[in-house]
C-alpha cells in the first residue's frame, strides 16, 4: 500500500514537472498562480531591442544560406530527379534513372522516359550530378 502512495506521489510530482515546462515553452496556459515567465515572453522582450532584432535576423539568413548550399551541394542532383520525375508523372510519362555508371573518371546516368502503355519515348545519357 504504501509502495502505491509513493508511486502516486512520484507521478503527481512529474506531471507539476511536465506542466511547468508546457507553461514555460507556451503550450499551457499559466494558472492563476503559476509563474507567468515564459520563453514567448522572454523571446519578445529581447527581440524588442533593435540590436537584438537585427542579429537574430543576420544569424537566420546565415543559417538558412548555409542550409540551402549544404542541401544544393548534397542532394541537388535528388531534388532534381524527383522533380523530374513529378512533373514527368503530371504529364502522363514516367521517368526512370538508372544507377550512375561508367568508369570512375566519366560517370553516367541513364535517363528513360516511358508513356502510359510502358514503352520508351526516349533514353538519354545525363550527367551524374546534374
Amino acid at each position: 500500500m504504501a509502495c502505491c502512495i509513493l508511486a502516486a506521489i512520484l507521478i503527481a510530482q512529474i506531471m507539476a514537472v511536465l506542466r511547468r515546462w508546457a507553461v514555460f515553452f507556451g503550450v499551457a496556459r499559466p494558472g492563476e498562480f503559476d509563474d507567468p515567465d515564459t520563453l514567448p515572453r522572454r523571446a519578445r522582450a529581447w527581440l524588442a531591442r533593435p540590436r537584438v532584432r537585427a542579429v537574430v535576423g543576420t544569424l537566420v539568413a546565415v543559417e538558412l544560406l548555409a542550409a540551402g548550399s549544404w542541401i544544393y551541394v548534397e542532394h541537388g542532383t535528388h531534388l532534381y530527379r524527383l522533380g523530374d520525375q513529378t512533373y514527368a508523372a503530371l504529364r502522363g510519362q514516367r521517368v526512370i534513372y538508372s544507377a550512375d555508371c561508367g568508369a570512375p573518371g566519366e560517370r553516367y546516368a541513364v535517363r528513360i522516359v516511358l508513356d502510359e502503355s510502358g514503352r520508351v519515348i526516349r533514353s538519354e545519357r545525363v550527367a551524374a550530378r546534374s
